[in-house]
């Protein structure tokens, strides 16, 4: 029956450790780096690196700009329309019964201005390009690419003005010879261009192609940020690309993860032997084990919430570790616990020796007023101590790490985390008297006093044994 019981009691252990390393890696807040707040002008209290490779992305209102700037300097494509045989014959007929200069005048003016004309970029819907406000087309042509000018481009209304012009010049007393020169000429005129519509899309989509959707790469390595600096637009829009680099990078997370999951496996190891061997009164006990193992992971998940809304530490209520604990497990193992916590909880606020110093210094300062407590009401003095060490904990920490926090905050900081304490403290305290069957040095120094009615009761009934006693 009994190895049956300790079997169990193995089992419950094994899985609480599981539990709380597998929990304590998922809330885990930060992802290595160190902890900033993502405003212009805070001060990062170390150099911020880049932990890899990433690509700073433009917002879709960047890309949506740089697409309207590259289509607004986006010109129509023209392609060659096959040019119809020019047969001068046809006019040769018809103007059989001229005289044989005009006739041959005639034929010679109309090859000069056949030859002109083909040298003109003529299109049909000339409107189009005109209402596109672009300066220039672009030619294809057998010898390639040309950039052409709109202003030059002419329809087919301008050339029969331009031929008839012309008629004029070259029979100007004679209405006549004009007019059937314009009529011979004009069926021969025909655009020589036209819109190429798919190939004009094909290349917008080909510049829109080559726009980049990202401003810049962050190399493995590289100081994103300088320590004791404030934060600059450039610095924020880099660390910002970097929390949504991790997002989207399933390995990256997985890894991040595990080797989260490894650090906190290792500090467990030792705390576990540290437990098992130095404090065995409290590894034997099934109900004491339980009562630190949650409660430390409840504190580590609330401490972790706190980080993620408020990326401040100083709101983190660490007093309540060693207040709890010197009460329901003893003071060597409230100091115990609270370096282990104090390890866990700087780790969750990046990785930082001044915080882990903080930590340590509000344990202990919680361990000495718990020494000092005979009640709980006790308590509300711890309170008002407790608020002024960590108070003046935060300003050293403050201005000697160069945390960026403004006095007011850190005061309203210490004020929250000490009330939590003290408050978290006196509601569990006896909930878990209760619930686990403890007795705990509150129960024991509450029933030692004086002031207590039975004692009294006894004083004044039994006096002899209340000596005795």
């Amino acid at each position: 029956m009994r190895e049956r019981k300790k079997k169990k009691d193995r089992l419950i252990k094994f899985f609480s450790i599981c539990l709380f390393a597998i929990l304590s890696s998922l809330f885990f807040p930060f992802s290595g780096e160190k902890i900033y707040s993502m405003r212009i002008g805070e001060i990062p209290q170390k150099d911020i690196i880049a932990p890899f490779t990433y690509k700073i992305p433009k917002t879709a209102e960047e890309i949506k700009k740089e697409k309207e700037e590259i289509l607004k300097g986006m010109t129509f494509v023209l392609t060659q329309v096959p040019k119809p045989s020019i047969d001068l014959k046809i006019i040769e007929e018809q103007i059989q019964n001229l005289d044989w200069r005009t006739k041959r005048k005639f034929i010679r003016e109309a090859k000069r201005i056949l030859e002109e004309i083909d040298r003109y970029v003529i299109i049909e819907n000339i409107d189009t390009l005109l209402k596109s406000g672009a300066e220039y087309v672009t030619l294809l042509t057998s010898e390639g690419d040309r950039i052409y000018p709109i202003k030059k481009i002419v329809s087919l209304d301008e050339v029969k003005k331009i031929i008839r012009v012309e008629a004029e010049k070259i029979f100007p007393e004679n209405r006549e010879l004009s007019f059937l020169f314009e009529e011979l000429i004009s069926p021969f005129i025909s655009p020589n261009f036209k819109i190429d519509y798919k190939e004009t899309e094909l290349r917008k989509e080909k510049l829109v192609e080559r726009i980049k959707e990202y401003k810049g790469i962050v190399y493995k390595g590289e100081i994103i940020a300088r320590a004791g600096k404030p934060l600059t637009r450039e610095e924020i829009e880099k660390l910002e690309a970097m929390e949504l680099a991790k997002k989207k990078t399933v390995f990256s997370n997985i890894e991040i993860f595990f080797k989260r999951l490894i650090l906190i496996l290792i500090i467990i190891f030792f705390a576990y032997y540290g437990m098992r061997f130095q404090f065995p009164e409290v590894y034997a006990d099934i109900k004491l084990f339980l009562i630190v193992i949650y409660n430390s992971l409840l504190f580590l998940i609330l401490s972790s919430i706190i980080l993620r809304l408020t990326q401040n530490p100083f709101l983190i209520p660490f007093a309540f570790i060693p207040f709890f604990f010197y009460f329901i497990t003893g003071r060597n193992f409230s100091v115990f616990i609270t370096f282990i916590l104090a390890i866990f909880v700087s780790l969750y606020a990046g990785f930082n020796l001044f915080f882990l110093i903080f930590f340590l210094a509000t344990g202990i300062t919680g361990i000495l007023i718990s020494k000092y407590l005979r009640n709980r009401f006790d308590l509300l003095f711890g309170f008002f101590i407790l608020f002024i060490v960590v108070s003046f904990l935060g300003f050293f920490f403050k201005n000697y790490a160069g945390y960026g926090i403004n006095f007011q905050s850190l005061v309203l900081s210490s004020l929250f985390s000490s009330g939590v304490s003290i408050i978290g403290a006196v509601t569990l305290l006896p909930l878990h008297e209760k619930l686990f069957g403890i007795t705990t040095d509150f129960i024991l120094l509450e029933l030692s006093n004086l002031e207590h009615p039975l004692l009294k009761l006894l004083e004044q009934k039994a006096p002899g044994t209340f000596e005795h006693s």
